[in-house]
């Protein structure tokens, strides 16, 4: 009844590893779905774009408008396919009280007596608050040297 073990050395972990993430190879243009396929992290603000350019070969700013930007479990925002969100974003709905609590951790010792669900709608709704006067407005002009 033993475990199966597969070792690999750190030189494979990593080969794996930027395989996977799209950084092996550049993918052909028009593909910014494939290149965001673990997520691609947009911190500081409008990084994705940098990440994209290193996947897909010629990619353009316009290629951003095939991914939406999520927050992470970990709370940095990051790049996602739009056919992708609810791989991404379902676990940060959580279903019940026990579940919310799980998502915020370590800070259930600060929340008290308040519901960690009600923790999460007010962290929500301050932040949409805070972003408000920068939803819409221009992305910088970034240029990509194919």
């Amino acid at each position: 009844m033993g475990v199966d073990v597969t070792r690999v050395s750190r030189r494979e972990a990593l080969t794996l590893r930027l395989v996977r993430h799209n950084l092996a190879t550049r993918l052909a243009p028009g593909s910014a779905a494939a290149a965001a396929v673990v997520g691609l992290q947009d911190t500081p603000p409008h990084a994705a774009g940098i990440a994209l350019a290193a996947r897909v070969e010629g990619a353009l700013p316009a290629d951003l408008d095939a991914l939406v930007i999520v927050p992470s479990l970990r709370g940095a925002p990051m790049a996602v396919a739009r056919a992708d969100l609810a791989v991404f974003t379902t676990a940060l709905d959580p279903p019940d009280e026990q579940a919310a609590r799980a998502i915020v951790l370590t800070a259930v010792r600060t929340l008290g007596e308040m519901p960690a669900l009600e923790a999460l709608d007010r962290v929500g709704a301050a932040e949409a608050e805070l972003l408000a006067p920068w939803r819409g407005a221009e992305r910088a002009e970034v240029v990509w040297d194919g």
